[in-house]
């Protein structure tokens, strides 16, 4: 046997053993990558919003329920999702809670009550 083949074999065999200790690393992070991937969704986001006057709307999201409860002027608004084309729509018989972005208008039959 010649040292040609001999290196050659040797060279294999280390491709070989760096190779399955490659996907063996890939295996565990793609099984950690799993496990963050299909844990439970946060339900319950709040966001706050704050408009030029000064005035504050806090809304809590309920993404399960597909809910919004709005304070605004320590009014407690309670809405319901609604089909929106992009953004968000929420609303009940008096009030409508719209959004895009970090933009959200809330109406109170048709009147502006909150801009940001």
């Amino acid at each position: 046997m010649n040292w040609t083949r001999i290196a050659f074999i040797t060279l294999l065999s280390s491709t070989q053993l760096a190779c399955s200790d490659t996907s063996e690393v890939w295996s565990a992070a793609q099984s950690e990558n799993d496990k963050l991937t299909t844990s439970t969704p946060i339900s319950v986001v709040t966001d706050t919003f704050r408009d030029k006057k000064g005035n504050i709307l806090e809304i809590q999201f309920d993404n399960t329920a597909y809910t919004a409860t709005a304070n605004f002027n320590d009014t407690i608004i309670k809405l319901e999702g609604q089909p929106a084309a992009s953004g968000i729509w929420y609303a009940n018989d008096e009030y409508d809670l719209r959004g895009k972005g970090g933009q959200v208008r809330l109406t109170k039959y048709g009147v502006l009550l909150f801009e940001n």
